[in-house]
């Protein structure tokens, strides 16, 4: 009876599947950005990409991320949809925006990655787009100014 049991303790944990982490994302709602934070592990590295409306954010190493959280902070006016992506090697968001807004990614604190939704400002004179640096713990700024004529 005692080598049934064994046997079928060493045989389950053959077929038992891995279990996945799942991340929790922090979420908050500003005038003039939506911010959702999500887990970084050290030395992670990541890959924000922005075509139109259409935002994609994969980060190396990660599990997955619950989005369930994120709709009861932000208003859909932002952020129209967030849908997860897993891949074996990377985990990550694609979000559909609902705004003329822009995405930019940062490292902050220790073991966070924010992900900033960010209206673009109108101005014949001076605009600014943040533009994500995942080499660095920071995020540039590129400002162009119009130049009289």
């Amino acid at each position: 009876m005692i080598r049934a049991l064994f046997l079928a303790v060493a045989l389950s944990s053959f077929a038992a599947p891995t279990l996945v982490q799942v991340q929790t994302i922090r979420v908050a709602d500003h005038p003039n950005y939506a911010r959702l934070v999500l887990p970084l592990k050290a030395g992670a590295e990541w890959d924000l990409s922005q075509d139109g409306s259409s935002v994609r954010l994969l980060v190396d190493g990660a599990t997955q991320f619950d989005i369930s959280n994120i709709f009861r902070r932000i208003p859909r006016t932002k952020i129209l949809a967030v849908r997860p992506i897993e891949r074996r090697e990377a985990a990550g968001l694609q979000l559909t925006l609902g705004c003329d807004c822009t995405a930019a990614a940062r490292r902050i604190g220790s073991g966070f990655l924010a992900l900033d939704i960010v209206f673009r400002e109108k101005s014949e004179d001076t605009v600014e787009a943040k533009q994500p640096s995942p080499s660095t713990d920071t995020a540039a700024t590129v400002t162009t100014s119009a130049s009289p004529t």
